[in-house]
Parts: structure tokens; C-alpha cells; sequence
């Protein structure tokens, strides 16, 4: 494994049309009114859902976009509603998804076939705060190469990171969204630059309706 050459990517939801409109202007007024560095946008940094996201060398993203095209043809598309925003403790304010199920059984199946393209890779900023984290999030570490996923993961959707807190802004800036959306489409993309840009490396139609 050439460690000089991992990308950190993702599988998940784009969210895109008006609902996806939305979430870019919100990210937007977070960004210009409370310095807020991640930033959407339709173009560069798409609203998204990730189902899977891990550090993992380059030279296994074929195998990954392969095996990600064969599982979509076993999936169903299905709708999802969002729920409120609220900001976590880490700064992050996002958009929680009311139906879990769907995603945890797609962030689990992808979970199983795709860890092993990492090859036991584990980022730096992960292994430098080990003492930091909870003893779940350090298993997980140490198992996928990230915190939230297995028992931790929950779908959601982030709209912005701050180094303060923003709660009171939320109300005006992030209005509940009573949004449906459409899970038909599950893209692959590696990071550009952090919370401003992604490179998509394809996209795959879920195969398998109901």
C-alpha cells in the first residue's frame, strides 16, 4: 500500500432540485453569517447523504466503483423525510433523516464489502486522538478507519461546521425543511478540498424496484 497516495471517499445521496437549492442557501447564510468553512454548493460540493466514507488507497477505486455499480442493482429506490436541524457538539449543524432503517441496512451492506479496500488504513488525525474518543469510537478506529459507522452510523445531512455554538441562529437560518426526497441514485466521489469540493467518480441507478 502506497500510503502516499489514499483518498478519502464517499458513497451516499446527492441531493439535488429544489429541496437540494435549500440546502445550499442554507449552508450559505451559515457560511456568511457565522463562519461557517463547510460550504454546498451544486456544482463543486453537492447536499448529500453518505452511506459509507473511509481513507483508503487510490489504487483501489475501481474495485470499490465495481462493487459499488453490483450492489445498486440489488437496491431499491425509497423516499426519505428530514427532520430538524440542530448543531452537535462538534460543531457540525445538520439535517437528521426520520427514517433510519433504509440507510443503516445500505451503510451496513456497504460496510461489509468495501472495508476490506482500505487494507487496515487508518488516517493520522484518527490515531493522534485515540485517548479523545469513546471506546466505541475508538473500536471503530481501529476496525473501519473511522468513527461514525457501524452502531454510530445515523444518516443526516450536514449543512454547515462552526467553531461556536449557533443554536440560536438555527431557527432562522435552518426553518424545518418537510422535505420528501427521492433515494434512487447512489454516487462515488473522493475529496477535493475539505467542506468546499468533491470529485465525483460516477454515479449508479438502484436497480431493483419493488
Amino acid at each position: 500500500m502506497n500510503v502516499d497516495d489514499i483518498s478519502y471517499v464517499g458513497v451516499g445521496f446527492f441531493l439535488d432540485g429544489e429541496v437540494g437549492e435549500r440546502l445550499v442557501n442554507i449552508s450559505e447564510r451559515f457560511a456568511s453569517q457565522c463562519d461557517s468553512w463547510w460550504r454546498l454548493s451544486q456544482g463543486r460540493f453537492p447536499p448529500h447523504i453518505s452511506c459509507w466514507l473511509a481513507y483508503m488507497p487510490s489504487s483501489n477505486l475501481p474495485d470499490l466503483q465495481q462493487i459499488v455499480a453490483e450492489k445498486c442493482r440489488t437496491l431499491s429506490p425509497f423516499h426519505a423525510h428530514v427532520k430538524d436541524a440542530h448543531q452537535e457538539a462538534s460543531g457540525h449543524v445538520l439535517y437528521r433523516i426520520r427514517e433510519q432503517s433504509r440507510f443503516k441496512c445500505i451503510h451496513s451492506a456497504l460496510l461489509d464489502v468495501l472495508n476490506p479496500l482500505r487494507e487496515g488504513y487508518i488516517h493520522p488525525k484518527y490515531t493522534s486522538r485515540l485517548a479523545d474518543m469513546s471506546r466505541q469510537e475508538r473500536a471503530n478506529v481501529q476496525s473501519f478507519g473511522t468513527r461514525f459507522v457501524d452502531v454510530l452510523f445515523s444518516a443526516h445531512i450536514t449543512v454547515a461546521v462552526t467553531s461556536q455554538p449557533v443554536k440560536s441562529e438555527i431557527s432562522a437560518i435552518a426553518p424545518t425543511l418537510n422535505a420528501l426526497l427521492d433515494m434512487n441514485r447512489i454516487t462515488v466521489w473522493r475529496q477535493a478540498t475539505s467542506g468546499v469540493a468533491v470529485e465525483v467518480l460516477d454515479a449508479y441507478d438502484m436497480g431493483h424496484v419493488e
